[in-house]
């Protein structure tokens, strides 16, 4: 029994270290579970008659096991803990109590324990279910058309088509604000048989000091166009208004073709 509250000691501290308060939870809960177990198992109940020593065991086992859930509860819910502290028969307040004190041993006698929570009443549960599944299907609803997405075009393009594009894994080398422009930006990339000079709608939306390096994905056979005195070979290909940048996330290297 020491043993498993040591553990949740443990877990407790690794929480408060990491500032995870899930995890700070977590610890008691689960050793309140652990609790739930240990009794349901033990039945000290169907011991009182035969075996009274150990229903008594079993039954200070748990008194244990609830005030340490207490100490590692007592910072999510100080209150409720607060006052089963104080019908533990506890000396002094739960908020000086330190983890230490989860491994004191429980007071041999208290008074009768009554629930800390008052039980939901069935009417509520059904109307607080009911008010979950109307936000839940709000919700659905919202994902399934975002108001800012673009209606999908209803004009087809065939295989033969798409494969028409040239699409290159690039890395970018080089990238550098137009000047006179204010949100075109001069890139060079690296499509593997050959370096390329694109201008591109990125000056305002990207660190271009920090784009060298970056993969991309580049449309190599888009026609040149020059845009403020800069010519530009190729085209790539960003999604959203904040122009963000398509990407490979494996081992593609620069020139391989997307298809």
């Amino acid at each position: 029994m020491r043993d498993r509250i040591e553990e949740a000691v443990e877990a407790f501290r690794a929480g408060v270290n990491d500032y995870s308060v899930r995890a700070v939870a977590r610890a008691a809960t689960d050793l309140a579970r652990f609790g739930n177990e240990y009794i349901q198992r033990e039945e000290p109940w169907a011991l009182v008659d035969d075996d009274p020593a150990r229903a008594r065991q079993v039954i200070r086992d748990c008194v244990q096991i609830a005030k340490a859930t207490l100490v590692l509860f007592g910072p999510v819910a100080p209150g409720r803990c607060a006052t089963v502290w104080t019908r533990l028969h506890e000396d002094g307040s739960l908020a000086d109590a330190t983890v230490a004190d989860a491994l004191e041993p429980p007071a041999r006698e208290f008074d009768e324990p009554a629930e800390p929570f008052e039980q939901v009443a069935e009417e509520t549960v059904e109307e607080l279910n009911a008010r979950l599944d109307e936000r839940v299907a709000a919700q659905n609803e919202t994902d399934e058309a975002p108001a800012s997405l673009e209606p999908l075009t209803t004009d087809r393009v065939s295989i033969d088509e798409f494969q028409g594009l040239d699409l290159r894994v690039g890395r970018v080398l080089e990238a550098a604000g137009i000047d006179g422009a204010d949100d075109l930006a001069r890139l060079v990339v690296d499509i593997g048989l050959e370096e390329r000079q694109v201008v591109a709608g990125i000056k305002r939306l990207h660190d271009l000091d920090a784009l060298p390096g970056t993969r991309v994905v580049l449309a190599a056979n888009v026609e040149k166009a020059e845009l403020f005195g800069v010519e530009s070979d190729g085209m790539v290909l960003a999604a959203g208004d904040d122009a963000d940048l398509l990407t490979t996330h494996d081992d593609a290297e620069p020139g391989e073709r997307v298809r």
